[in-house]
């Protein structure tokens, strides 16, 4: 009976965890003003809920976890609130999660097809300077007022 009770907890966070589907190793750039690490790591997801891990020297370094809230290395919020502490008040709440998974962003505002791919370019006086493109198993984001870069590139396997 004791050795049940000490497992009960282990069961039910295993129960909460997504289960991941698609995993794929990216080089990863995240950079704002409160955050900043750039080297490998994986992109886990199910089309529901996403998880970000870059490693240094085969440890995660940062975990940012996106599903129901936002989770940065355990800490979780609301996801309206993360994205107005951490990013922008001016960026929409699914807004991480289009970026990783490469969907466009802003419900496709100033969308525009290119060769490979997409590019959004969005400005918002004294809110936001965003150039948004994403090409092959490329993407960038970066916000010139905000201070953000995001970049991922898939490793090939």
């Amino acid at each position: 009976m004791k050795k049940l009770l000490m497992m009960l907890p282990l069961l039910f966070f295993t129960a909460c965890t997504p289960n991941y589907t698609k995993h794929e190793a990216h080089l990863i750039v995240f950079k704002t003003p409160k955050t900043a690490y750039a080297d490998a790591g994986f992109v886990h997801h199910n089309g529901e809920a996403l998880k970000v891990v870059i490693l240094v020297v085969g440890q995660p370094v940062f975990t940012l976890e996106l599903g129901r809230k936002i989770c940065l290395d355990g800490l979780c919020l609301k996801k309206s609130k993360w994205v107005k502490e951490h990013l922008s008040p001016f960026y929409p709440a699914d807004i991480l999660q289009n970026i990783f998974l490469g969907k466009p962003i802003f419900k496709g505002e100033k969308f525009q097809r290119i060769v490979g791919g997409f590019e959004q370019k969005l400005f918002k006086e004294g809110a936001y300077d965003i150039s948004y493109k994403v090409i092959g198993n490329k993407m960038r984001f970066k916000d010139k007022i905000a201070k953000i870069l995001i970049k991922k590139e898939k490793i090939s396997e």
